[in-house]
């Protein structure tokens, strides 16, 4: 078993050999101290756009509880709109969206997502090394090895 966060169904589905069986597990009861999720992503508009008022309208568009449904869809994460995660759209069992969508409001920022470095880990360790197993290119002791090692090369240069 590989535990890995809710964000990762949209890889897993789409890049997971023929018949590799996954899931989507609640969290362990308990004080809470393991409801993770991802972090969220702002929304801004540069101090020197000529288009501020344009891109204000947009952003409303974007919050409207309707469009964070089908941007969520889109990018596989839950929104952080109450009204919009009350959506029938995510309730339902097809790729564990009912799972996510029930622990939402418990959901925490990960403490790993504030080590220096996590997020080039991300990017240049874990996903490449994830996209190499479901593809069948390494196995999962290889993945382990990329993941601790190569991860902890990446983590090192921050801890200076």
């Amino acid at each position: 078993m590989v535990p890995l966060g809710f964000s990762y169904r949209q890889q897993i589905v789409q890049q997971a050999p023929k018949g590799f069986e996954w899931t989507v597990l609640p969290a362990p009861a308990g004080d809470g101290g393991l409801a993770q999720g991802v972090s969220p992503q702002t929304l801004s508009i540069a101090e020197d756009s000529p288009y501020k008022k344009e891109a204000v309208r947009f952003i409303d568009f974007m919050l409207e509880p309707q469009n964070m449904v089908r941007l969520a869809k889109g990018d596989w994460m839950l929104p952080t709109g109450t009204r919009a995660l009350a959506d029938p759209a995510l309730h339902t069992e097809k790729d564990g969206w009912a799972t996510g969508a029930a622990l939402a409001r418990e959901l925490r920022s990960a403490p790993a997502q504030s080590v220096r470095g996590y997020p080039e880990w991300k990017d240049k360790v874990a996903t490449p090394a994830l996209q190499e197993y479901y593809s069948g290119a390494i196995d999962e002791s290889e993945l382990r090895r990329r993941l601790v090692k190569d991860g902890n090369h990446v983590l090192a240069r921050y801890q200076r």
